[in-house]
């Protein structure tokens, strides 16, 4: 059926709707954007929470909507399954229920676009699914999202546009906007601008503001068509269903540069945005960084659930690697894989027999699938024995832990870093059954290996330090411990966050082996330190909060008890 058929089909839907409740319904949309500060340090994007981290993980997700190719199967099978949903969702809304079936028996690539713009369930699923990030439903909807990319490419517009678009906003909201002045910014959804200005204005026409913690924003936006390279943005008027209106949609997380805010008489702030394409050159290492989380052409739901794992969004990565076991189409490598991330995460979470049962998933399908000194077969088998020293289960730990040993041994050579830290990993279960000099051992060659790798994990290096003072001070070696704990020290302030909690560890460390050798001031200095750290970074009821503070009431105790 062509689209003149299907609009005349819904006209009468359409009528139904009050123009002046859209309206209001659009103005208070969220305002859901993203900042990215230039003057701040990307080096450590993946490893500090900030304005920049939050930017980076929204074009993450972007990234993945925009660019993971869909077979046929995958978009038939999603469809399908976002109808059911719907369905169910609307079985008792018969104006909804006659748009969905329109929808389910005539939509096309072809007229992404006009559904678009059509005030109905996709819209609003859409919107909603964007604004709170819902992962199962947009990747049911990624087959629109990528028509809609298509179709405004098409339209792609060949000159600068000077486009409006109103928003009521929170005094919060605001304050941050003002905060921003200078700074990029990238609206998380597809954004619907005015060509007149008095049309974004006219939605602000008998508004009644019952709230004092709202404010009027225009968005006043330029944007240059020739530098527009990968979020296209296009004239939709003719798809429009409000014809009188001249309108401009921008891709999903389009990028603007905010560079001013003023009042005016009318009490409304105009917001000055400027459109910013994404190789600008204070752009270029976030997308650098977007791009390393993904191997070249492997952008699927398996390397998505990667990056956002790497970034700390576990219960997000989660459902990825959870929709990788239920779509058909990927094959054994991937499901395995998935798998191996599932155990990984519940072992984060403390859920250790699941952890188990989701890595023996996959260990299962490695050996039947790869040879038996496949190195992938010894990363199982290293994780399994870190559940398995989690557990307590100690014996079945080293056992899981050898058997990668011997494999990593055959396929890397005894000087690679895996082999480091599979060394390191026996450490812990000798210190824990209190054998020290095996662990000794064991911690010793892993950091002789690692310190033939420098530069390819810092972090693992202060860990060896670490671990080796940790075992010194055991046997009573404190002078080697204070030696050991200082090395970790030094590696740690130069690689992490001045407030990381690595760093408050390895002062508290240092403050016990002073406590140890009665040296109650230098003692009592470290673990102050240490809480200053803790106390910034964790829970006021965190573990690790409450410990230092019992730790530093005890060191006190002893130190006035002495004078």
């Amino acid at each position: 059926m062509k689209i003149q058929s299907i609009k005349y089909d819904l006209d009468e839907l359409l009528n139904q709707m009050k123009i002046d409740h859209i309206k209001r319904k659009k103005l208070e949309e969220p305002f859901i954007i993203n900042i990215f500060n230039p003057n701040q340090s990307a080096d450590r994007l993946s490893a500090t929470f900030n304005l920049n981290t939050q930017f980076l993980h929204s074009q993450l997700l972007i990234h993945f909507l925009l660019h993971t190719k869909l077979t046929n199967e995958q978009i038939l099978e999603n469809k399908k399954e976002l109808i059911d949903l719907l369905k169910n969702e609307y079985h008792e809304n018969p104006n909804q229920l006659k748009i969905l079936h329109e929808f389910e028996h005539n939509y096309s690539p072809s007229n992404a676009l006009w559904w678009y713009t059509l005030d109905s369930f996709l819209y609003q699923l859409l919107t909603k699914s964007l604004n709170t990030i819902n992962i199962d439903l947009l990747y049911l909807l990624q087959f629109f999202i990528q028509d809609l990319i298509h179709e405004l490419s098409q339209y792609q517009s060949s000159k600068t546009e000077r486009v409006y678009r109103s928003y009521m906003i929170s005094n919060e909201e605001f304050q941050f906007m003002e905060q921003s002045i200078g700074k990029y910014l990238s609206i998380n959804r597809f954004c619907t601008t005015f060509v007149n200005r008095e049309h974004a204005l006219d939605y602000f026409n008998d508004y009644e503001q019952d709230n004092n913690n709202m404010k009027k924003i225009l968005l006043r936006i330029d944007a240059n068509a020739r530098l527009n390279k990968s979020k296209p943005f296009a004239n939709i008027t003719v798809q429009s269903q409000i014809s009188d209106e001249n309108k401009v949609l921008f891709s999903l997380g389009s990028i603007f540069r905010l560079e001013n805010i003023h009042r005016n008489k009318n009490d409304i702030y105009i917001v000055q945005l400027s459109f910013v394409p994404d190789d600008h050159s204070h752009l270029k290492t976030i997308f650098e960084h977007i791009k390393s989380q993904y191997g070249d052409n492997d952008t699927n739901l398996l390397s998505f659930g990667n990056a956002l794992r790497r970034m700390g969004k576990l219960d997000e990565a989660e459902k990825c690697y959870q929709r990788v076991l239920q779509d058909s189409t990927y094959d054994q490598d991937l499901i395995s894989r998935s798998y191996h991330h599932l155990g990984r995460i519940a072992e984060t979470k403390g859920d250790y027999d699941v952890s188990l049962d989701y890595l023996h998933q996959s260990l299962d399908i490695k050996i039947k699938t790869m040879k038996s000194t496949d190195p992938s077969i010894a990363q199982s088998y290293n994780s399994i024995g870190i559940v398995y020293q989690q557990k307590g289960d100690l014996d079945r730990a080293l056992d899981a832990f050898n058997k990668a040993l011997v494999i990593w041994k055959r396929a890397y050579g005894r000087n690679h870093p895996n082999v480091a830290g599979c060394y390191n990993n026996m450490g812990v279960v000798y210190k824990r059954e209190h054998k020290y000099n095996e662990a000794l051992e064991c911690f010793q060659r892993a950091l002789a290996i690692r310190e033939k790798h420098p530069y390819v994990n810092y972090y693992d290096l202060a860990g060896s330090y670490n671990n080796i003072g940790a075992v010194y001070e055991r046997l009573g070696h404190h002078e080697l411990a204070v030696e050991s704990y200082n090395l970790s020290l030094k590696i740690k302030s130069k690689s992490l966050p001045a407030q990381h909690p690595s760093i408050a560890s390895t002062l508290e460390n240092l403050g016990y082996v002073y406590e140890n050798r009665a040296a109650h001031l230098q003692a009592l200095s470290y673990l102050e330190k240490a809480a200053v750290i803790y106390r910034q970074t964790l829970p006021a009821n965190h573990h690790d909060v409450t410990q230092i503070e019992e730790s530093i009431q005890r060191v006190s105790s002893k130190l006035q008890s002495n004078s």
